[in-house]
């Protein structure tokens, strides 16, 4: 999950069929080829938070996207955990950090 400071909550698909998966993994792999190629461009804060055991997105390419930003934050590799059961409560706290942070950075350019 990738996100930066103009990026809204993402909405998860419920995958219930083999059929649904396939198409699914076809999108990712498209926006996939295109985060790697835009994410450099992006000159804003940008949080990465991943599970590790995420068979949909696999983890190394979150590290990758990771890799590639300008203004990383620090990323959230979230050990055991797959693409749709990432813990609510830790990911909450994080974004919640993430944007703590920005605002302090936005209150610190205004001084």
């Amino acid at each position: 999950m990738v996100w930066t400071s103009s990026v809204r909550c993402p909405i998860p698909i419920p995958l219930s069929s083999s059929c649904m998966t396939r198409i699914l993994r076809c999108d990712v792999l498209n926006l996939l080829a295109e985060n790697y190629t835009k994410i450099g461009k992006v000159e804003r804060p940008v949080l990465v938070m991943h599970g590790t055991d995420d068979d949909v997105v696999p983890c190394h390419n979150g590290r990758k996207v990771h890799k590639l930003c300008k203004n990383p934050y620090e990323p959230l590799w979230i050990e055991g955990v797959g693409h749709n059961d990432m813990p609510e409560q830790r990911c909450l706290d994080y974004v919640r950090g993430f944007f703590e942070k920005l605002k302090e950075e936005a209150r610190s350019k205004k001084l």
